[in-house]
């Protein structure tokens, strides 16, 4: 999984000339279940692993600007202070989608990640198509907005992204069906629809092509 989200690591990086820092974190959680007697071997095994990982990133990011840190320690923990300590601008990821057990037992480390980064986070889902290509260019985007505070933040990214990749955009809002009242739905999605145009910069027809949707229904769907 987050070998699938390398791709999308480097074509942010290369499109606006940033250093990409590839991070791969050896979790003490690997030593929880080992014996005294198994621990050693497992150490190896994982220093092994790690080295091996290090150096498939190094071949992978030839030709970008990057910096390959190998680390020990608990996952989120490690990744927030290289966050600090770079001026990390965006983190990217790939999650397992994993659920029940599996995520009771190792945690959620995609989610805290998420939730808790002082930084914009990209995840890369493990039902994400797989990409060919080594860098990935977007050529549609879709800003999905509920006009909360938390989604109005997310705005620029989404026109940045769509501005430096000449892509189109779609705004997307859905409104979700009343219980038992009547809603005058056309009416309701023309005034949406000029909420949405009023988040776009007057200049934006210049960079990229938007368009505006209001949907009708459950929002996930």
């Amino acid at each position: 999984c987050s070998t699938a989200a390398l791709p999308y690591a480097l074509g942010i990086a290369s499109q606006y000339g940033a250093k990409l820092y590839a991070v791969h974190v050896l979790s003490t959680d690997a030593y929880l279940f080992a014996s005294p007697e198994t621990c050693p071997a497992v150490v190896e095994y994982q220093e092994e692993e790690q080295k091996m990982a290090a150096a498939l990133l190094e071949q992978s990011l030839r030709g970008t600007p990057h910096q390959v840190v190998s680390a020990v320690g608990d996952i989120p923990d490690v990744i927030f202070r290289l966050i600090r300590e770079h001026q990390i601008d965006l983190l990217v990821l790939g999650t397992h989608g994993r659920s029940g057990l599996p995520k009771l037992v190792m945690g959620s480390v995609a989610e805290k990640l998420f939730r808790q980064a002082s930084c914009p986070v990209l995840t890369v889902g493990p039902h994400v198509r797989n990409e060919q290509k080594s860098v990935v260019k977007f050529k549609r985007i879709v800003f999905a907005t509920d006009f909360s505070e938390e989604s109005i933040a997310a705005a620029p990214y989404a026109f940045s992204l769509a501005r430096e990749h000449q892509a189109h955009l779609a705004l997307l809002h859905v409104l979700e069906h009343p219980q038992g009242a009547t809603v005058d739905f056309e009416s309701n999605g023309d005034f949406v629809t000029r909420r949405m145009k009023d988040l776009i910069p007057r200049e934006s027809d210049l960079w990229f092509k938007s368009d505006y949707v209001v949907e009708f229904g459950s929002s996930e769907e």
